[in-house]
């Protein structure tokens, strides 16, 4: 509650104050006390203590704090109850670095509800033996996946299988936002799952025998589900390694130049930035970095256009919400229409912008456009304007669904912006309306209860998509944000642009393996 309250203060104070006072008086009447702990965790930790006393367990999902539906603790049961090591992925990363990395890497896969083949060997790699999965949580507060999700992630993981259930609880369907979990009936608050690896205390093998990887903790998950590396084989990151001395290397990209939200367990890392890009939060380090300096990080790079940025994104870890790196800027002209860029939740469209720069200035006559008309990603966008290096010009969308052209002002140019200037029934955002009379073509989105507001409140006001089935033409740069789809048509200099612009991924500085 503390960060939610500094970050609110600079928007409403009177309303944060509120917040934090009724957050306070709601924790100490929730928080239960260490002699009024549920039976069942006290069974669990006792029975992970007589198993094996030196097992560790992983505590999944992560979550903040403590925060359960029979109460909030802030430090975790485990802390007063447990007999045997355990850890868990919390708000305060305690531990190191790449210890950290490593578990957000296991929330990753959890999450996603898919499984992973390497998932058993690289939790035994990192010491673990159990894995206990606490279904108790307040999944309203905690902003933690369905249930189900979680299950069918262990369930599809070989070499991890339950072995012990304790408790039940029933108020795993009635979280808004999870229906997987609807009709799930009663659960076991906390079940524990083995992980059947072995997991030596120590090993020792030959220094020619140990393979050096160009990458993060994270990158030896996938080398594990591919058969690149053996299960019991230790490792050494390059970034550990003095020097190349002719063992085996292997490159990968895992470790990306990212910026993290340290005040989120998931859903807390931007996408991968370049080079120079510099961070939104403005704090001295972008990551928690296993190692110092760029050597083995993994960068974005442009072929087409030299930079592309927005006002917001949801890919950005300063957007108040969960970050998804799927909607970065760049996905407005990676050429897939099936891809979106759409900006930050809780800010409202009037004033959203994207702008391209170009690699070469050159001349745009005209920008092909597609707005979404969709309440499922927000109210639909009424009014533009786009901006070159010659001017600006303002744009009413044209009522028809799909891609149009619009005219820019005559004259080379090397930047182009788009900027949202009004949405339907003049609002400013989801909630609030613009203080003055409906303008001829404002009009509520398909769906809506009528021109105060629709049937349901979308996600985000004025995202806008890029639409499939787009064709560019030579010379045509297509590029979008927050749901719009921006298309640029000029002379082609030979040599010098693509018409699809790509934006690659790759090591900054390659590592040279054995003699090179």
């Amino acid at each position: 509650m503390r960060s939610g309250c500094v970050r609110w203060c600079s928007y409403r104070s009177s309303c944060s104050c509120w917040l934090c006072r009724a957050g306070l008086a709601r924790s100490a009447a929730a928080r239960p006390g260490l002699a009024r702990l549920p039976p069942h965790w006290r069974a669990a930790a006792t029975w992970l203590a007589d198993r094996d006393a030196l097992a560790r367990t992983l505590v999944v999902p992560g979550t903040g704090f403590g925060q359960y539906e029979w109460g909030r603790t802030v430090d975790e049961p485990l802390q007063s109850l447990a007999g045997a090591p355990w850890a868990v992925r919390n708000q305060i990363p305690l531990g190191s670095a790449g210890n950290t990395r490593m578990m957000d890497t296991v929330e990753s896969v959890l999450a996603h509800g898919q499984g992973s083949t390497g998932l058993a060997d690289f939790l035994a790699r990192s010491g673990f033996r159990h894995l206990l999965l606490r279904n108790d949580i307040e999944r309203g507060q905690v902003d933690a996946p369905p249930v189900a999700v979680l299950r069918r992630a262990l369930t599809d993981s070989p070499g991890i299988a339950r072995v012990a259930s304790f408790g039940t609880t029933a108020a795993v369907g009635r979280v808004p936002g999870s229906p997987v979990d609807d009709d799930a009936g009663a659960l076991p608050a906390i079940e524990v799952y083995e992980v059947q690896r072995p997991v030596p205390a120590a090993s020792a093998v030959l220094t020619a025998d140990v393979p050096t990887v160009s990458g993060g903790p994270e990158s030896l998950l996938p080398l594990l589900e591919q058969g690149l590396i053996e299960r019991d084989r230790p490792v050494v990151l390059a970034g550990d390694r003095v020097r190349p001395d002719g063992q085996r290397w292997i490159v990968t990209d895992g470790l990306r130049r990212r910026e993290r939200d340290i005040g989120r367990v998931r859903d807390n890392l931007s996408q991968t930035l370049t080079a120079t890009e510099a961070g939104r939060q403005r704090r001295v380090a972008l990551d928690l970095l296993p190692f110092r300096g760029m050597t083995h990080q993994t960068v974005a790079t442009y072929q087409g256009l030299r930079e592309i940025t927005a006002s917001s994104s949801a890919s950005y870890v300063d957007n108040l919400a969960p970050s998804d790196p799927s909607h970065l800027p760049f996905a407005a002209v990676d050429g897939d229409g099936g891809t979106a860029w759409q900006s930050a939740p809780l800010a409202g469209p009037v004033g959203q912008w994207l702008q391209v720069d170009l690699d070469t200035p050159r001349e745009v006559a005209q920008v092909s456009l597609a707005f979404v008309d969709d309440l499922g990603v927000g109210w639909p966008v009424t009014r533009f304007r786009l901006t070159t290096d010659r001017g600006s010009v303002d744009h009413d969308v044209a009522p028809t669904f799909g891609a149009h052209t619009y005219y820019t002002l005559p004259g080379a140019t090397s930047t182009i912006r788009v900027t949202v200037l009004a949405v339907a029934g003049g609002r400013l955002d989801g909630g609030g309306r613009h203080p003055g009379p409906h303008r001829p073509g404002d009009h509520p989105a398909p769906g809506a209860a009528g021109a105060d507001g629709p049937a349901q409140q979308p996600r985000q006001a004025g995202d806008l998509v890029v639409q499939p089935g787009f064709r560019a033409a030579p010379g045509v740069l297509p590029d979008r944000r927050a749901g719009q789809r921006i298309r640029r048509r000029g002379r082609r200099p030979a040599g010098r642009f693509r018409d699809t612009p790509r934006r690659r991924c790759h090591p900054l500085r390659p590592v040279p393996g054995p003699g090179r």
